[in-house]
């Protein structure tokens, strides 16, 4: 299933509470609606090792549906919801970088860098993953 994206991007913008955003969610990512990876899927994936590209390690990810894109936006929308109903819990994340790295669910790799500005190998938006580590 493709998403609409101007069609997603307007309701988005309705959006005002988090009972808003489950309902968001429901019709954009039902996972009835759109492909999830197989078990063998999310081991190729997590196995294809590191790499070092352009002066930094980035470390193989993986992406819960088979439309990467799909990922994309629902964890870009996610954070954007986040900041949108929750500002100062997101004003304050954002005074700790170092709780988070970058990740291209593109091309399924992340980095703990803050220094790209786009993905090495495709040139895409990279999104900040916070890295569950104290």
């Amino acid at each position: 299933m493709k998403i609409n994206e101007e069609n997603f991007w307007n309701e988005f913008n309705e959006i005002d509470s988090w009972d808003d955003w489950d309902d968001f969610k429901k019709k954009f990512f039902d996972e009835n609606r759109l492909a999830i990876k197989s078990d063998d899927e999310w081991e190729r994936s997590l196995n294809r090792g590191d790499e070092f590209i352009n002066g930094l390690i980035w470390h193989a990810a993986c992406c819960g549906y088979k439309d990467l894109h799909a990922y994309f936006l629902l964890d870009k929308s996610r954070a954007l919801a986040f900041k949108k109903l929750e500002p100062e819990a997101f004003a304050n994340n954002a005074t700790k970088p170092e709780l988070y790295g970058q990740i291209c669910y593109h091309c399924e790799i992340w980095t703990r860098s803050h220094q790209p500005k786009a993905c090495p190998v495709c040139n895409g938006e990279l999104l900040q993953l916070p890295l569950n580590e104290k």
